[in-house]
């Protein structure tokens, strides 16, 4: 056996540590490790998707935020206004009051 090809699967004291050939190891190794790279990348996929998904979510929950906050604000305006509107009605109907009273005493 030459040095250079069995370097790999020769132990420390000369002794073959696999006692398959060489050929047949390359090929196991090779399959073994272009599974692992296949799987890595699939995880590495799912990650990047779940990365995005998460990206898309708070933005997502940004926007609604924003959104309630507005319809909030928007709220309290028209519940103020509706509050002025009623005070001005109020004294509307306090005015009115008045001058049917003066237009009582005066017949």
């Amino acid at each position: 056996m030459n040095q250079s090809q069995g370097s790999d699967s020769v132990g420390v004291r000369g002794v073959r540590r696999y006692q398959s050939p060489n050929r047949v190891l390359v090929r196991s190794f090779r399959l073994g490790r272009d599974a692992w790279r296949e799987k890595h990348h699939a995880v590495q996929a799912k990650l990047e998707q779940e990365r995005q998904l998460v990206a898309e979510r708070g933005q997502s929950r940004d926007r609604w935020r924003q959104e309630c906050e507005r319809a909030t604000v928007r709220a309290e305006a028209a519940e103020l206004l509706a509050q002025q509107r009623l005070t001005e009605l109020e004294q509307a109907r306090e005015r009115m009051a008045q001058i049917e009273a003066e237009l009582s005493k005066k017949d």
